[in-house]
């Protein structure tokens, strides 16, 4: 089968990029993916099952060694920067540098060696703004004005950074540029080592979790954010475009753990998780601070007009996970031995 040109997928093997490397073998492209430690078998567990190994291909890469990031791009037609830390608390330059610096790092390359397309992965955390009671959509930002969690920080920056690139980029050496901005997202996972958006499912299932925040999600599926990254690269209407990706359904922590206690106890799991009353942390533009009991509304009208998505319901995607994290040996399989 004749390919459809080399994507090169940053963090091949996490969470999002493996679903979108899959989707993307599937459809006849070749994939060049990075990750951070070629011999780190447990980490690229993800890629075992995917499509047409022969058409992968992987690049050590660090996001702040901006060389690694040029060398990977070089020689591909599309870049999905997809690599991102996923850490909502902590030292900032462990977090926000390596964010911004990778997103400028992938920009400049992807200019210098004339990629054709450039798709970000961006967040919802880069649109939230609870401070406003209207409907946000893609021309919605955080209030960075006020202290905002280290997260929100890397992902409204790092986007940012992206933007002012691509606005400057004279119109004879125009790429294409589509940012794509996922809610909470839950689904089947292909890893067989924790990632941030399993661990509340992963705790309440193996029972390390006691306790969950007062948190609310805009909640999206895995499967669909990898379709709207694919979609996003094939239609030439997407350039230039921001798109919130998510089912346009909500969730808080606690309503996660409900329909994980509904599905999974039946089998033997002993899911007791409580919510909590007072948020641990009030500082100032801590996470849980900044986040504690609001909602929020958002629409995905954009990305379903454009783009075409039909979205998985969000409790479909938390029991898919759930089931997948027994397959994939994240949670103990009480299942085989309750059918036993």
């Amino acid at each position: 089968m004749e390919t459809k040109g080399k994507v090169l997928v940053t963090g091949v093997n996490g969470f999002f990029g493996s679903h979108i490397a899959k989707l993307l073998l599937e459809r006849g492209y070749l994939v060049r993916g990075t990750v951070r430690d070629k011999t780190n078998k447990a980490k690229l567990a993800s890629l075992k099952s995917l499509p047409s190994p022969q058409n992968l291909e992987l690049y050590e890469a660090d996001l702040l060694s901006s060389s690694d990031l040029e060398k990977a791009i070089e020689g591909c037609d599309h870049v999905m920067h997809v690599a991102a830390p996923v850490i909502m608390e902590g030292d900032e330059s462990k977090i926000v540098k390596p964010a911004v610096e990778g997103t400028k790092s992938v920009m400049e390359a992807a200019i210098k060696h004339k990629v054709k397309t450039v798709i970000l992965t961006s967040s919802v955390i880069a649109v939230v703004n609870c401070e406003v009671s209207k409907v946000l959509n893609e021309d919605d930002w955080p209030n960075m004005d006020k202290p905002q969690a280290v997260y929100t920080k890397a992902k409204t920056l790092s986007e940012r950074i992206a933007w002012d690139i691509y606005n400057k980029i004279p119109k004879e050496n125009k790429l294409k540029f589509v940012v794509i901005n996922p809610g909470f997202t839950l689904g089947p996972t292909m890893t067989e080592t924790p990632f941030h958006s399993g661990d509340v499912i992963r705790g309440a299932m193996d029972g390390t979790l006691k306790e969950v925040p007062k948190l609310y999600y805009a909640i999206g599926d895995v499967r669909d954010v990898a379709l709207a990254h694919v979609r996003a690269l094939e239609k030439p209407e997407a350039d230039g475009q921001r798109y919130i990706c998510f089912s346009g359904g909500y969730l808080w922590a606690e309503d996660i753990i409900k329909i994980i206690k509904d599905e999974f106890e039946q089998y033997g799991y002993k899911i007791d998780v409580k919510t909590l009353d007072e948020c641990p942390d009030k500082e100032p533009g801590s996470y849980l601070g900044t986040r504690w009991g609001k909602t929020f509304e958002l629409t995905n009208e954009k990305i379903k007009k454009d783009l075409g998505m039909e979205f998985t319901k969000p409790k479909d995607s938390a029991i898919a996970m759930g089931y997948s994290m027994i397959a994939q040996g994240l949670v103990p399989d009480l299942i085989k031995k309750h059918v036993a």
